[in-house]
């Protein structure tokens, strides 16, 4: 996934309380840098010789409580709006000759301080996780755009597959292995039914539904050998094992069970027609 300019990247998952953001820990380290400086101002300094790093802050502050993840901490925005304020003081005095004087220097200082105040203990508070690359596999493509793992035409024939696919990957990733089974196995089932409806067969439906009962359907119909055969195979040695509560997939056994399914798509892709726009 491209780094968002902004710092903020929703991802869509969950829905209460907010989607998760991707936070842009570079551009927090940024703005430090800028707003170092202003620790130790000096007030006989004249405001033109201020304006450069003045605007510099003022542009990173700006982004980052307007479009970062400051929104997402208790007082950050509200402090921050208060530094920036103080900021603009110096640019509105630009051309005045003369230091910028302690009144004004004073009411930055102040500004800054309540501002790194408010924003570490919003920090210190907030939920922020790091989630480590898993099997080769980049977090951030896991959690945003996992179905890229799969067939290429996997989004532009069978869409609900992909957005399972997605969700089974974003399961790997927070390393949730019996979760990943569960919606991998949802994204294998919408191939298998539109790829039982390609070739003709009558697929069931209702409480008859079943990869066993689907798999009768397509060798009813006289479906691919092999491709019979992949199906099988996964029904026999995976299906089951997500059906009671007692049961559970390791990391291994997802990965695994990734793999097959990603085989089985990719034999019965070829026959599913891209449905039109």
């Amino acid at each position: 996934m491209t780094l968002s300019k902004l710092g903020r990247t929703r991802l869509g998952w969950p829905q209460d309380g907010g989607a998760m953001i991707r936070i842009e820990i570079s551009q927090a380290y940024d703005l430090a840098l800028a707003l170092a400086g202003f620790r130790h101002l000096f007030y006989d300094a004249s405001p033109a010789d201020l304006m450069p790093p003045t605007i510099d802050a003022h542009t990173k502050l700006a982004n980052f409580i307007e479009t970062g993840f400051a929104a997402d901490l208790n007082g950050a925005v509200t402090s921050g709006r208060a530094l920036l304020a103080q900021f603009d003081r110096i640019k509105e005095n630009e051309e005045r000759p003369g230091p910028l004087g302690e009144e004004i220097g004073e009411a930055v200082q102040e500004a800054l301080r309540n501002f790194e105040t408010v924003l570490k203990s919003a920090v210190d508070l907030a939920a922020i996780y790091f989630v480590n690359d898993k099997r080769g596999w980049r977090a951030d493509m896991l959690i945003s755009s996992g179905a890229q793992v799969g067939p290429t035409d996997l989004r532009a024939k069978c869409p609900q597959a992909a957005d399972e696919l997605d969700m089974a990957m974003r399961c790997l990733a927070f390393e949730l292995s019996t979760g990943a089974g569960f919606h991998l196995h949802r994204a294998h089932e919408v191939v298998v039914v539109a790829f039982g409806h390609a070739i003709g067969a009558t697929m069931p439906t209702g409480k008859s539904r079943s990869l066993g009962n689907y798999i009768k359907a397509i060798a009813n119909k006289g479906g691919d050998a092999q491709i019979v055969q992949n199906l099988t195979f996964i029904k026999d040695s995976s299906r089951n094992t997500l059906m009671h509560p007692e049961d559970s997939l390791t990391m291994e056994q997802a990965v695994e069970l990734l793999w097959l399914i990603l085989r089985s798509m990719s034999t019965m892709l070829p026959a599913i027609d891209t449905p039109a726009e």
